[in-house]
């Protein structure tokens, strides 16, 4: 049984219903963001995979879906980046940018190197 999916869904749905914010009496009252829809397909998907499997056929069409999917979300987060803002920071956190990228890049190649072993 998968743990992981349950696990992140349900991170996702109790962040949208623990935010506060101060009222102008000084009280606090939850203003939760909304549900997180995906989370409820992502737990749906995840327990039918674990019930009854995926085709293999299907999990490859999937797998490139999900591949096209993540890169379309990567690119809108990247669209959404105002480049004004990120250069009138200075050069400090794009050189920390670069180096948390680098930092990823090496360690999935090499978690990928050991546990696959290319």
């Amino acid at each position: 049984f998968m743990l992981e999916p349950w696990i992140i869904a349900m991170y996702y749905l109790g962040i949208g219903q623990t935010k506060t914010t101060a009222k102008a009496g000084g009280t606090t009252a939850k203003a939760g963001k909304g549900v997180p829809w995906f989370a409820f397909g992502f737990i749906g998907v995840a327990t039918y995979n674990s019930i009854f499997g995926i085709a293999p056929g299907l999990q490859k069409t999937f797998t490139m879906l999900s591949a096209g999917f993540l890169g379309s979300a990567m690119a809108a987060l990247g669209l959404d980046t105002d480049l004004v803002k990120v250069k009138s920071l200075g050069w400090k956190p794009i050189v920390l940018a670069f180096a948390l990228w680098a930092n990823l890049l090496g360690m999935g190649l090499l978690v990928s190197r050991v546990l696959v072993g290319m």
